[in-house]
């Protein structure tokens, strides 16, 4: 029963954006630095192709490391490591023209076999992006230093949004395996210092295509969970802005003029996974019963103090084709019960819900649990750190 959160105060795209651009909360007067809070750490590294974290881009995409195109705030696609890019009539094979001069951190040139390599590596047995079906299916051919054709094997009218995420960043062959601790790329900024538990500190690099444009010299992303030290921390002045703070935290900021509160919709989205090959959650009725014994209304509201919608799938309202599916399995307790006595469930069921480190999900967990509680499904919270969450829950599958 997914639903759509919506980021509060600021949405933290590039730091190159954040250098030009107002960002929400940031302090009086213009510096050349920038002190950003987030309330989880990247796990298991530095590299967004290969690992899920949301962190993990939020800090590398556009900063360390690119893509062949850019999303741009408004979520318009234009052109970044490619210049250009044509579409056979088909529509099934992209011919990028890629932008000639540009070099990684390590000096390497960025060229058509870099693209094919960071392609074909995504899509490889062992990876572990979390797109590799999809560039499992590309055929990917470096027709010359500048030149990249890339087949697909559907149609995709959403591919060049692809080509602009954090899974298509464009690794260096030579270091690509270091990514994690030692991340390469062509961005503006590079890997400074990384404090475990702490913080992560970025700096502008000299050798940047268009380094004149980057106005900033230094940022850090500060890890803040615990949402009191989280408004502690910007009543403080300690951080300039914080991208995505707890929505309970929010009332706190609004009518106080030394802040700028954005609330703005957000491509994010939580849902309740459920492992549907362990019994009885494998038959379809039951995992029908959970969702409709859930009122999503009520865990917005208790998660997220009201701030995000129902969107009852896997994709928010902006993405492209979005439809509204929430009254496909609506808030219905009597429904539920007899979906569970329809397919056998006798007494009450035992069930764990395992739940990362973000107060919405922990406060949304307890929110579930006693909604499911009433058709006779008793969960379990477990909590867990979020690297254990990666790797059990959404990297195991358990």
């Amino acid at each position: 029963m997914p639903m759509k959160r919506r980021s509060v105060l600021t949405h933290t795209a590039s730091l190159a954006a954040l250098a030009t651009l107002p960002a929400g909360v940031l302090a009086q007067g213009r510096k050349d630095s920038i002190v950003l809070a987030m309330t989880l750490e990247p796990s298991p590294g530095l590299d967004p192709t290969g690992g899920a974290a949301s962190s993990i881009a939020e800090i590398t995409l556009y900063n360390i490391y690119e893509t062949l195109t850019k999303i741009n705030p408004d979520g318009s696609v234009t052109p970044l490591l490619a210049e250009s890019w044509e579409v056979s009539p088909d529509l099934t094979t992209y011919t990028f023209r890629l932008r000639k001069g540009v070099k990684f951190h390590n000096g390497e040139p960025f060229n058509a076999q870099a693209v094919k390599f960071s392609f074909d590596r995504a899509g490889a047995e062992k990876s572990t992006n979390k797109d590799k079906r999809t560039f499992a299916a590309l055929t990917t051919r470096a027709v010359d230093e500048h030149t990249v054709v890339v087949l697909t094997k559907e149609i995709d009218p959403d591919f060049p949004f692809l080509m602009g995420q954090a899974t298509a960043v464009i690794v260096e062959p030579k270091s690509a395996d270091g990514n994690m601790t030692k991340p390469v790329g062509t961005g503006p900024f590079v890997l400074d210092n990384w404090v475990k538990g702490s913080s992560i500190s970025l700096k502008k690099w000299p050798g940047y295509r268009n380094a004149n444009a980057i106005r900033l010299n230094r940022a850090t992303f500060r890890f803040i969970q615990d949402p009191a030290a989280q408004v502690a921390a910007m009543l403080a002045g300690d951080v300039d802005a914080f991208p995505r703070i707890t929505p309970r935290s929010v009332a706190q900021f609004q009518g106080n003029n030394r802040f700028q509160v954005v609330v703005s919709g957000s491509r994010a989205k939580t849902i309740l996974a459920i492992n549907n090959k362990k019994k009885p959650f494998d038959d379809v009725r039951v995992r029908r019963a959970v969702a409709m014994a859930v009122d999503r209304k009520a865990v917005i509201q208790g998660a997220g103090d009201g701030y995000g919608v129902p969107i009852g799938s896997h994709y928010p309202p902006s993405a492209p084709g979005y439809v509204d599916t929430t009254g496909v399995t609506p808030f219905n307790p009597d429904r539920a019960r007899a979906l569970l006595k329809e397919a056998g469930v006798t007494g009450p069921l035992e069930v764990t819900i395992t739940l990362p480190p973000p107060p919405y999900a922990r406060q949304g967990g307890e929110v579930i649990a006693s909604q499911l509680a009433k058709v006779g499904i008793n969960a379990k919270l477990q909590n867990v750190e979020w690297a254990q969450w990666l790797s059990n829950v959404y990297g195991g599958k358990n």
